[in-house]
């Protein structure tokens, strides 16, 4: 019988300090830097198009008496070396501009996880369905001949 493993079991397994805890911030400016090259949009279109959704949305995307993402402050957090990194908000929003889940896959790293589409996510449930079937399968062939060798 298959043994149910949660996902607090996953992470409770997991020694943080062995996976990259420390270099979770360098691995997220990495992917952001990747995301933003290839989103085919300018770092500046990145900066306008958040900017405009933040606008609407009325939510703060900056630290400090800013009232608006600057190039300057992108290229901080799209840069491994500097220590300036966006807040949740900025970070979810850049993701959704770019288009892209690799930045959230590098949080996610270091505690097992990764980003899945809701498409891959139904892929995944349909094959665990299928392998639970699988099992049941060989489980019942097991006492059928238990009970038939009686």
């Amino acid at each position: 019988m298959l043994k149910h493993v949660t996902e607090r079991d996953l992470i409770n397994s997991r020694n943080l300090f062995t996976v990259g805890l420390g270099q979770v911030g360098f691995a997220i400016s990495q992917a952001m830097n990747h995301a933003a090259k290839e989103c085919g949009l300018s770092r500046e279109q990145i900066v306008d198009r958040m900017n405009e959704v933040a606008a609407q949305l009325n939510i703060n995307i900056t630290s400090g008496n800013s009232k608006t993402l600057t190039l300057t402050t992108l290229d901080k957090w799209l840069n491994p070396n500097e220590r300036h990194k966006p807040n949740f908000e900025a970070f979810v929003l850049f993701c959704q501009v770019t288009a892209s889940l690799e930045p959230i896959n590098a949080m996610g790293g270091p505690l097992g996880g990764v980003m899945i589409t809701t498409y891959r996510a139904k892929i995944l449930e349909m094959a665990e369905g299928e392998l639970a079937i699988k099992m049941l399968r060989k489980k019942n062939r097991e006492l059928r001949k238990q009970v038939t060798t009686k």
